[in-house]
């Protein structure tokens, strides 16, 4: 059928299983800011700060198209990290889980304008991985 189009939606626990993270994930990024031996680092994780701000309003507005209900996810909570190399790592560790669970994401979306944002943020996390590689270089 020409110009049929199926719109498909994105399972809601793939969305929310991004946005469990947000609370604890925004706290260890500005503690990390906080205790960065460098202006540079500081900066940098600043950007980070500013971008995942940015992703889960984002995330917060595929889920509300997808569903029709704002999100309602039981957060994570913030365990400050052992040392500042450690919370880095793990910073790394779940920027990886949540770039692949956006790709999953893409995947399954059919809504062209859902693809669009999510092709945005797994942008931003490509990104993401150049500011952490410098991070790990200025060590």
């Amino acid at each position: 059928m020409k110009g049929w189009y199926h719109w498909r939606p994105i399972n809601p626990r793939l969305i929310e299983d991004l946005l469990k993270t947000e609370s604890s994930d925004m706290l260890t990024i500005d503690y990390l800011s906080v205790i960065a031996k460098t202006s540079e680092e500081r900066q940098l994780w600043r950007l980070l700060l500013d971008s995942r701000r940015k992703d889960y309003i984002l995330l917060k507005q595929v889920y509300s198209l997808q569903t029709g209900t704002s999100p309602e996810v039981d957060q994570e909570v913030f365990q400050k990290p052992e040392s500042y190399e450690q919370g880095m790592h793990a910073q790394i560790r779940q920027s990886g889980h949540r770039l692949s669970l956006l790709e999953q994401a893409y995947q399954e979306a059919g809504d062209e304008r859902i693809r669009q944002v999510l092709q945005l943020l797994i942008h931003q996390h490509r990104y993401e991985g150049m500011v952490f590689r410098r991070l790990t270089a200025l060590q």
